[in-house]
């Protein structure tokens, strides 16, 4: 399984945040601008728990959060509620299916700080942040971090809605593949605000940004030695230009190292590994829980957005696939996170049904954790890495898809299966 690595060389370079829809005036004002974003839809059930002036801790359903009230905190008893909801901060486009988590009572003032814990997958997703009382997701310094038990702390005096994000990171995100003799642009990418002094960043909130490539030096290199292709710089954009070698090479994955060089947080290593891979044939290969590859040679993406295929070959009506991406965007290179939430008006979608042999399943881009829950949003995504037209004219669409946890629905079972892994690539003519 391919794996992003981040490395901080010196201080980490990171905003976090601490919350409140209503803002804690004791506060510096917030550096950089922000972005006003909408609240965030609910996701589930509230995880309550009455807690009085002793303090106590409360968890969400989920385990990735708690919440830790000192004694004195609170001057009578009161209902502590956990609510996940949607996230709305922007970051990386496949962190969209990440959940963000209501404290409640919304706006609910301490006495003493409260401690807010999170439990992060990868380093890079240790920053809190919360959404003030205008819609602007804000960072904060001061965090507390434990990286042998990958948690990550911070203390307020208030309640709003919070989140865990990356302040740095490397676009695209693995998996990466490429074709051989193809090229790919790597970007570092940032949401926090540059130029900020090490005494704002001890002291101060700050308004996180659009993502956009970080306004500082970076140097690229391929780590696994020659043959591995070529990797170039683009100074003012923070870009690398990867070219595949026009072979596979005997060291594949290809490992690649991104080192951003800012003033006054040191160096911030990058890693990622590029899997380089034969010429993608048209159609579509699918691979389920790393079982052999299975394709489809239907080759139309309908309108930019949509494309279904169903085996033709005997036994008639196998299988049956469909991809859709949201509201026809798909007219360029870019990424797509899962999401058919209820707020999404344009959602992206992914079905797979293995008809024969029986019995048929079903694979969608969602999963629970139990018979008993609801329904999350698959980590993954769906990537253009290339849009471009051919000799004759016709413009083909390249790339790739991951759904990390999809529940399979398997007919007149009455079992609950566990979550698969589905993978796969593309090469689609668009119509």
């Amino acid at each position: 399984m391919i794996r992003i690595h981040v490395m901080l060389l010196s201080l980490i370079f990171c905003a976090l945040t601490a919350c409140s829809k209503k803002t804690d005036n004791t506060q510096p004002t917030p550096s950089g601008t922000g972005v006003n974003r909408p609240q965030g839809q609910s996701l589930g059930d509230v995880t309550e728990k009455t807690i009085g002036v002793e303090g106590g801790k409360i968890q969400s359903e989920d385990g990735q959060v708690e919440v830790i009230i000192p004694a004195g905190a609170l001057t009578k008893e009161t209902t502590i509620g956990i609510e996940p909801v949607s996230r709305t901060l922007v970051d990386r486009s496949e962190n969209e299916q990440l959940p963000a988590y209501r404290l409640r009572p919304h706006n609910q003032q301490f006495q003493k700080p409260v401690t807010i814990r999170f439990h992060y997958p990868i380093a890079s997703l240790a920053n809190i942040a919360y959404q003030d009382d205008k819609g602007k997701w804000r960072g904060m310094p001061n965090l507390q971090k434990d990286e042998s038990a990958k948690t990550v702390s911070v203390q307020s005096t208030h309640f709003s809605d919070w989140t865990t994000y990356e302040s740095i990171y490397l676009e695209p995100k693995e998996p990466i593949m490429v074709e051989v003799g193809k090229t790919l642009h790597l970007k570092v990418m940032t949401v926090t605000p540059m130029g900020l002094t090490e005494e704002d960043q001890a002291n101060k909130e700050y308004y996180l940004d659009e993502p956009s490539p970080i306004p500082a030096p970076v140097d690229w290199r391929i780590v696994n030695g020659p043959g591995n292709g070529t990797i170039f710089n683009v100074p003012t954009r923070a870009t690398g230009i990867f070219t595949a070698p026009a072979t596979l090479p005997l060291k594949n994955p290809v490992e690649v190292e991104a080192t951003v060089t800012l003033k006054t947080k040191g160096n911030v290593l990058l890693f990622a590994n590029i899997t380089i891979t034969e010429p993608v044939k048209p159609g579509i290969d699918l691979k389920v829980n790393g079982g052999p590859w299975i394709h489809f040679s239907d080759e139309s993406f309908m309108s930019g957005q949509s494309y279904f295929a169903s085996d033709g070959d005997f036994p008639y009506d196998r299988h049956s696939l469909y991809i859709r991406i949201e509201g026809g965007k798909a007219k360029g290179t870019g990424t797509w996170a899962w999401n058919d939430l209820p707020d999404t008006e344009n959602p992206t979608t992914f079905e797979y049904i293995a008809k024969q042999p029986a019995p048929r399943t079903t694979y969608e881009h969602r999963f629970m954790n139990n018979p008993f829950d609801i329904w999350h949003m698959s980590p993954g995504f769906i990537r253009i890495t290339a849009y471009a037209k051919d000799a004759m004219g016709d413009t083909w669409a390249t790339g790739e898809f991951l759904i990390e946890k999809s529940t399979p629905y398997i007919e007149d079972s009455d079992g609950f299966p566990p979550p698969s892994r589905l993978e796969g690539r593309f090469k689609l003519r668009v119509d």
